[in-house]
């Protein structure tokens, strides 16, 4: 059996998928099995599947109907734990395409870790931009974890190789836009030691027109406040680690805070704060806490007009 099993999700990309699937399979390693997961996908893509399915027999293909990316990946999951024993997972989306070193530098960087992480080159219809880089090459979980808050690279899918095991009942949730954001630091809960490696494997294609690049400015702020909470009660109640716990739950406050009067009305914005305000009636206060959690809009009057301190 391959030693890595690579997950691909397949949807209406006619235009860029076999240059995408040319990269994998040109890869330096070869011990890896490749699972094409067509997504209803209504274009010619289900054909190219099936017709690289019979050129190469590392290949397999899973045909389902529509679900969006998260279901696609998690069908890929499902066939490798029922299936596979494969020791690595990796994802790549179906846009994109990888360096021809992309799962043997990944691998190599793996031994004594949980998951490897690369770089990358955005490329596109958009303005290209560069990535940052952490000072360090291995870290442990709650490091990671603060890194992630510098840069997509550590968040997303696509550019890294996870020890099997810690994918086991991770599942990506269903109907919710930025996805990543939602099951990274349960991943990274169950690693140990995580690398980087700073040479830049993976090309990124940024796409106008695309669900994220649709959002407006309240969704997106919407959104980050529904991440932020699930990683306020990930860390308060399932893994009880304080330190990430308060990391978290300070930027959540804050942005909270500063988005108070632009998005108060919103359900998702009153389900956050009611969340929030039990967390902190059974935590040590601050003043500025109180003084928020009590009387929001004067809090925020006193920020904006009066130069309270925020820090």
């Amino acid at each position: 059996m391959p030693i890595i099993s690579v997950i691909v999700p397949v949807y209406k990309v006619e235009q860029y998928l076999k240059k995408c699937l040319d990269s994998i399979l040109n890869q330096s390693f070869k011990d890896f099995e490749l699972i094409l997961v067509d997504d209803g996908s209504p274009d010619n893509c289900p054909n190219i599947c099936d017709d690289y399915a019979k050129s190469d027999s590392r290949i397999k293909v899973i045909h389902k109907e529509n679900g969006g990316l998260s279901s696609a990946r998690n069908a890929g999951l499902d066939y490798v734990f029922a299936n596979s024993n494969s020791e690595y997972i990796s994802f790549v989306d179906s846009d994109d395409y990888v360096d021809v070193f992309f799962l043997e530098k990944l691998y190599s960087s793996i031994e004594k870790c949980d998951m490897s992480v690369c770089f990358y080159h955005i490329f596109g219809e958009k303005k290209t931009a560069s990535s940052f880089k952490p000072q360090k090459i291995v870290v442990d979980n709650n490091e990671f974890c603060k890194i992630a808050d510098d840069g997509i690279y550590s968040i997303v899918a696509w550019n890294k190789l996870y020890k099997k095991e810690i994918l086991r009942n991770i599942r990506y949730p269903i109907g919710k836009n930025h996805e990543d954001e939602f099951i990274i630091h349960r991943i990274v809960g169950k690693c140990t030691k995580i690398s980087f490696i700073p040479d830049k494997l993976y090309y990124y294609r940024q796409r106008l027109g695309s669900i994220t690049e649709n959002e407006t400015s309240f969704e997106k702020k919407l959104i980050v406040l529904e991440y932020l909470l699930d990683r306020v009660l990930y860390y308060k109640n399932e893994t009880k680690n304080d330190e990430l716990f308060l990391w978290n739950y300070y930027k959540l406050f804050y942005l909270m805070a500063q988005i108070y009067s632009s998005c108060r009305n919103s359900e998702i914005f009153k389900q956050v704060f009611h969340t929030m305000k039990k967390i902190y009636s059974f935590k040590a206060k601050t003043k500025r806490e109180s003084f928020f959690y009590l009387f929001p809009a004067l809090y925020v009057f006193a920020v904006n007009k009066l130069g309270f301190d925020k820090s």
